[in-house]
């Protein structure tokens, strides 16, 4: 499964999630369009095919005690990040999965 596949799957049209370190929280959309996220300030981001792809390697090829840091989806961490706001809600989906 691709990973917008995959996350489309997870959201199931529209589901809240905690973030990865648990102290706020933020919604996920599954539109005709896209995978559409807006975090607790109230800004949407849409997931890009290349964002999720990234960031859905990245999660699977983690060591375990790193996949739910939100630090291993940003720089300095991560030098090839893709999308230093997006990369860690998307980790926190996968998460959910």
């Amino acid at each position: 499964m691709d990973a917008m596949s995959r996350l489309r799957t997870i959201v199931n049209g529209s589901k809240k999630f905690k973030t990865l370190a648990g102290r706020s929280a933020f919604t996920a959309v599954v539109r005709k369009k896209g995978i559409f996220i807006t975090n607790s300030k109230g800004n949407t981001y849409e997931v890009r095919e290349n964002v999720a792809k990234a960031v859905t390697e990245r999660f699977r090829h983690l060591p375990r005690h790193e996949i739910y840091m939100a630090s291993a989806y940003t720089v300095p961490k991560w030098t090839d990040c893709p999308h230093m706001i997006l990369s860690p809600y998307i980790a926190a989906i996968l998460r959910d999965e």
